[in-house]
């Protein structure tokens, strides 16, 4: 193992067991051989140990020292069940180069990404300040100009390195953008390859994601775009002005659900003093379906630059935004029946539901499994979760995600109330066996009318003959 000696700072690479009290070589001094490769001494690559400063549901973050331009660096080190993943990891090799090559001012700068010792590593720039998540704990809501702020330079990021490398973030939440001392917003973690689903030999799928700010198309197997970014940014946005999540539950398979099948409430009637045009964009930015949403970041900033002058934005939430996606339908992020292609609904017809998405069947529940971090010191909120069918389920799809998983729950109504069964709903069903109970025993009983026929026919047959003799008599 290679380690640093507390004393000169040279390096030692000695042949010594974990924990062990070896000299150092340079300046004699006894130095303890570091338990881990991941322990204060120990050095990664070109990056010596400092301490460790976060845990994420990816891996560990830790404060290091680039060896070669003694600077200090943020080193994230995967979880090892990352490194069994060949596919993976070469996708976060790929996307980490790529994100090494976008500068801006907003983003956290990558610096390396490499292996040692069997662990998996990205380096990048040590911010000095707090991920806004800590800031929220500590303060509660923010103020509007602040998320204002913090909104423009953000999009501004993500815009960039969609331009420049079309890398997409995918996992946009207050952990991952740190405000500095100074007050300027970073974004973190861009360019780290999600898994967001991979299938296992059950047919059941992985999902990698924050259930809180997740788009519900990554729930159905769609692939990351930058609109499921905008949504994720949106949540984020909703969340530091309320200080409530989008969508709140005990568990995370609820929340999950309630991405899909909820109405979002409106940020308005949460935060009242929230201004209308800032409540309008991000109720914009959080429809569910990605057509709804804005169509690129120009757009965005376009109506983020109408907002902070408290003008409304000119793209307006469509009239069918929140209505509940059908995992059933060839395609559940289509546009419900009954609205244009713009996004404005057109006028109902007479009995018509007004464009809103009918849920045609009650099994709509996506259920997942895997669950909190407890001991681990990872947030429930950073959990991976295992996304699964409950009963016979079809086939999944490429993706590893089935298109109509199925659970026992039945699925919320547009405006969030589980539907009322019929009293009557199994009588087709009863009604149906009577003509098949009938038919089946037809034959029988038209075989015993023939039997009775025929012995009253022998009856009086028998009658007859026997008064006939005796008048002959």
């Amino acid at each position: 193992m290679r380690f640093q000696c507390n004393q000169c700072q040279c390096i030692l690479d000695i042949d010594a067991q974990p924990g062990e009290l070896v000299a150092c070589g340079n300046c004699s001094s006894a130095v303890t051989v570091p338990p881990t490769p991941t322990s204060p001494g120990a050095i990664l690559g070109d990056f010596a140990i400092v301490r460790e400063i976060g845990v994420g549901g990816m891996g560990t973050v830790y404060l290091a020292r680039q060896i070669s331009l003694d600077r200090d660096v943020a080193l994230k080190v995967l979880l090892p069940t990352f490194a069994e993943d060949i596919a993976f990891i070469q996708s976060f090799i790929n996307e980490a180069r790529a994100a090494a090559s976008v500068n801006h001012p907003n983003i956290v700068q990558a610096y390396a990404v490499n292996s040692d010792q069997g662990l998996y590593y990205f380096a990048m720039e040590f911010v000095d300040g707090s991920p806004l998540q800590k800031l929220l704990e500590q303060n509660g809501p923010l103020p509007v100009d602040k998320v204002i702020d913090i909104a423009s330079e953000i999009i501004s990021a993500l815009a960039y390195a969609w331009q420049e490398r079309k890398i997409i973030h995918r996992d946009i939440k207050p952990d991952n953008i740190m405000i500095t001392s100074s007050g300027q917003a970073k974004l973190a973690d861009l360019g780290l390859a999600r898994k967001i689903t991979e299938q296992n030999p059950d047919g059941s799928a992985e999902l990698y994601g924050t259930p809180q700010y997740i788009a519900p198309e990554l729930l159905l197997g769609h692939p990351a775009t930058i609109a499921s970014d905008i949504y994720s940014l949106g949540a984020t946005l909703y969340h530091l002005l309320s200080g409530q999540y989008p969508f709140t539950a005990e568990q995370p398979e609820e929340i999950v659900n309630m991405h899909i099948f909820n109405e979002l409430p409106a940020l308005t009637s949460v935060k009242p003093d929230v201004p209308a045009p800032l409540a309008a964009m991000i109720e914009t930015m959080l429809a569910k379906r990605p057509a709804h949403r804005y169509a690129n970041y120009t757009e965005l900033l376009e109506d983020l630059k109408r907002v902070k002058k408290n003008e409304m934005p000119l793209h307006l939430p469509a009239a069918n935004a929140q209505a509940p996606l059908d995992p059933d339908l060839p395609d559940p992020l289509a546009i419900p029946e009954g609205e244009s292609a713009d996004g404005e609904a057109t006028p109902p017809a007479q009995g018509a539901t007004g464009g809103r998405l009918k849920i045609k069947s009650s099994k709509k529940k996506l259920t997942l499994t895997g669950g909190s971090a407890s001991g681990t010191g990872v947030s429930p909120s950073a959990t991976s979760l295992r996304l699964s069918t409950a009963g016979a389920a079809p086939a999944p799809s490429a993706t590893g995600v089935s298109p109509s998983a199925t659970g026992a729950a039945p699925a919320p109504s547009a405006t969030g109330a589980a539907p009322v069964p019929s009293a009557t709903d199994d009588a087709p069903a009863e009604a149906d066996e009577a003509p098949k109970r009938l038919s089946g025993r037809l034959p029988v009983i038209i075989l015993l009318v023939v039997i009775l026929l025929a012995a009253a026919g022998g009856g009086v047959w028998f009658f007859l003959n026997r008064s006939g003799a005796g008048a002959d008599s």
